[in-house]
């Protein structure tokens, strides 16, 4: 009969709509997690990158263990004077290792974290761009009124494809750390905590 139509149209729509705001729901808190999980991503990258500025102190090291070669260590340290400060500077050294071989690990460690400054940067910009990006959706999605409208934004910025990218993007991790791929195609590990991050610094 023509009201049992009715009513059922009505049902039919009503399950429509619950099923559009729940899907809608949905989409918006997979955007702020993925949002908040970029954030997280560029503090941790962020701290990484200021570590870095221990390049130049760790090159420092390196030159002054080499210009003092066979000043006698005091407890794994050697005081020298500082020939770009004419101050004294206590230097810790590797256990077991003469100052010479301590001097290249400081070497070492000066040029490792001086490769990862730009490879730091570009996954920092990458996110900030992906950020803004999930930002613009959120706001799109502000005047969704049906599943139409919302597959065609979905389709639109390619959100599926997005959200796989992100996932491929963070490869197996350490204990110590999360291991990235950045849009040049480099390997990026993040520490998960400072003493991750000491790990990162201090693995040869």
């Amino acid at each position: 009969t023509p009201i049992v139509s009715l009513l059922q149209n009505i049902q039919n729509q009503f399950h429509e709509r619950m099923r559009f705001e729940a899907a809608l729901k949905d989409h918006r808190g997979r955007l702020k997690r993925l949002i908040g999980k970029q954030r997280q991503l560029i503090a941790q990258l962020q701290k990484q990158l200021d570590e870095c500025n221990q390049a130049e102190q760790f090159a420092k090291y390196g030159d002054l263990l080499m210009a003092h070669p066979h000043t006698k260590p005091a407890n794994d340290t050697l005081t020298v004077n500082d020939f770009y400060t004419n101050q004294e500077v206590i230097i810790p050294l590797e256990p077991g290792k003469s100052v010479i071989e301590t001097a290249g690990t400081y070497y070492k460690r000066s040029k490792k974290l001086q490769r990862s400054i730009q490879p730091l940067k570009d996954r920092i910009s990458q996110s900030e761009v992906q950020i803004s990006q999930f930002d613009e959706i959120l706001t799109k999605l502000e005047n969704v009124e049906n599943e139409l409208a919302l597959e065609e934004i979905l389709s639109r910025y390619k959100m599926k494809a997005l959200t796989v990218a992100l996932a491929k993007a963070e490869q197996p991790t350490s204990r110590y750390y999360r291991i990235f791929e950045s849009s040049a195609g480099e390997k990026i590990l993040v520490g998960k905590s400072s003493e991750g991050n000491d790990v990162l610094t201090f693995k040869t």
